[in-house]
């Protein structure tokens, strides 16, 4: 396995790259894990690379206070691609949210390989946990151009979104050992795409399972008009053969990216049409129809496609690619939704993001495609985000012959230790 670890000098500023030394007793590593970082690694987010020539998850440490260092890059024994962009040829690979997904329950990270049509997984160190090991070898996705991924609520289950030619689901079996493909799982989507696919629309973007567990959710960026494709999940796993159409209410038509509502059968979606859908799906099969279903208009967006949610705050921050521009929105009871609070992230643009807890104050990290790197916003309340950090991978990777490429990388997901 290739890889290089990152030792962090001074953040921010000055990060210094050295070669892994892997004849260092693992003994003593273990001890100065427990005396200098044990007590101040909260967790970690990781990304990756999605190289042509060998796909990498970068990773960087969250300390206690939710500030960045940056650690290692690992091969994730896979390569990497390239959507075909219209008009231009831009800064979002895959089209898509999740091409990296986390297992707290288990200690699991996975990622997609988009250039080989497979998916690894990791064994993630809870006492260091950029420290990452492979679980077996990477695995098959059946269909072509895999560009996001879902764990289960207790981790035994994790299925992958392929958007290429061949289009559709697969799951697995987690085990200790490795990922095992399920029996007959694959689910396919049927939408006319290359590989690799032209998009953004008319592509896949996104896999999550419901809050309850009972049903899968795909993105589907169909044209002229996009959709959620659910399958029921029963008490084994196993996905429905067919799946159920929700539209979003008139106006929304590019579903990119799902976050379920807390303590609502409902599901708010980023829609670089217009913003963000909300829509509920308490009886699916008349879902498209509900009342409820609004829109939310967002004014001067030039393409949100991501979202992430914050527990402590109870809002959702949704991420503007073209604009760099993170809008906070808050949805009511009455499923109503509302812009709260708009923030500029200072970069040319910017891609996947996800929200840490750690020791009671929620960190949004946000994928900077541009630098590469990644910024951080400390939430300190509703409207009350502010931009605390800067971390740039190209440079430090480059120290130690690592190429990252800003129009490939993609994906990010956060982990936090059980303390």
């Amino acid at each position: 396995m290739k890889s290089f670890q990152f030792l962090s000098v001074q953040l921010l500023v000055n990060v210094v790259l050295v070669a892994s030394t892997p004849l260092l007793d693992r003994s003593s590593l273990v001890d100065k894990v427990f005396s200098t970082k044990f007590s101040s690694i909260a967790g970690a987010v990781f990304v990756q690379t999605n190289g042509l020539n060998g796909n990498y998850i970068l990773s960087a440490n969250i300390e206690s206070s939710g500030t960045l260092s940056l650690s290692r890059a690992v091969y994730t024994g896979g390569s990497g691609s390239h959507g075909i962009d219209t008009p231009t040829f831009g800064g979002d690979p895959l089209f898509s949210q999740g091409s990296l997904a986390i297992s707290s329950a288990r200690n699991i990270l996975a990622v997609v390989n988009a250039g080989s049509d497979t998916v690894s997984a990791f064994r993630i160190n809870p006492f260091d946990p950029s420290d990452i090991t492979p679980l077996g070898k990477p695995v098959a996705t059946t269909g072509q151009f895999p560009t996001s991924l879902a764990f289960s609520g207790d981790g035994s289950q994790l299925c992958v979104l392929t958007s290429g030619k061949s289009n559709g689901i697969n799951c697995y079996t987690v085990y200790e050992w490795g990922l095992v493909p399920q029996a007959n799982s694959w689910r396919s989507i049927g939408l006319n795409i290359t590989t690799p696919p032209s998009g953004p629309t008319n592509t896949i973007g996104h896999i999550k399972f419901t809050d309850d567990g009972h049903h899968l959710i795909a993105a589907v960026k169909a044209a002229p008009a996009g959709y959620l494709a659910i399958w029921d999940v029963a008490w084994d796993g196993t996905l429905s053969k067919g799946f159920t159409k929700v539209y979003p209410a008139a106006g929304g038509a590019v579903p990119f990216a799902v976050n379920g509502i807390p303590g609502k059968s409902s599901v708010i979606v980023a829609d670089p049409s217009i913003g963000a859908d909300v829509i509920d799906l308490s009886n699916i099969q008349t879902a498209s129809n509900n009342s409820l279903n609004s829109n939310l208009i967002v004014p001067g967006q030039g393409a949100i496609c991501w979202i992430s949610y914050s527990k402590q705050i109870g809002n959702f921050y949704l991420v503007d690619a073209n604009k760099a521009v993170v809008t906070e929105v808050h949805v009511d009871d009455h499923l109503r939704p509302s812009i709260v609070q708009q923030y500029s992230l200072g970069t040319k643009s910017a891609l996947d993001a996800d929200v840490a807890t750690i020791r009671g104050q929620d960190f949004l990290y946000v994928l900077d495609s541009s630098t590469p790197g990644i910024k951080s916003l400390t939430l300190r309340g509703a409207s009350k985000a502010t931009l605390t950090q800067s971390v740039n991978f190209g440079a430090p990777a480059q120290n130690v012959g690592l190429t990252v490429d800003p129009f490939y990388i993609t994906g990010l997901v956060t982990y936090v230790r059980n303390s």
